[in-house]
């Protein structure tokens, strides 16, 4: 995976707004950010050592309890069926306990 941009820290509270391209993941080093995504009924939780793959269009995050760090990767380009197929997986797990 390469990093599309270095770590941004949110203060408490603080949030952004951004276009996400298709492919891109969020991870998250510190703290924990809520994101919620146009024409997604769900929002979602990612705290620190989590990574969520963003789907195309428009996101907001914010920092949510306290100061949360996070970059926006995409992964690298050759990357095995292996790791696509554990990706899905771990989506999929995440997303059933969130929205718990």
């Amino acid at each position: 995976m390469t990093s599309s941009s270095s770590p941004i820290e949110l203060r408490p509270g603080q949030a952004i707004t951004l276009d996400a391209a298709p492919g891109l993941w969020l991870r998250v080093w510190s703290g924990r950010l809520w994101v919620t995504a146009t024409g997604d009924p769900n929002d979602y939780f990612v705290a620190a050592g989590q990574t969520l793959t963003l789907g195309p269009g428009r996101l907001v995050l914010e920092a949510d309890a306290g100061p949360a760090r996070y970059s926006l990767l995409r992964p690298a380009a050759a990357q095995s069926g292996w790791s696509a197929a554990s990706r899905r997986i771990s989506w999929r797990t995440m997303s059933d306990c969130i929205s718990r």
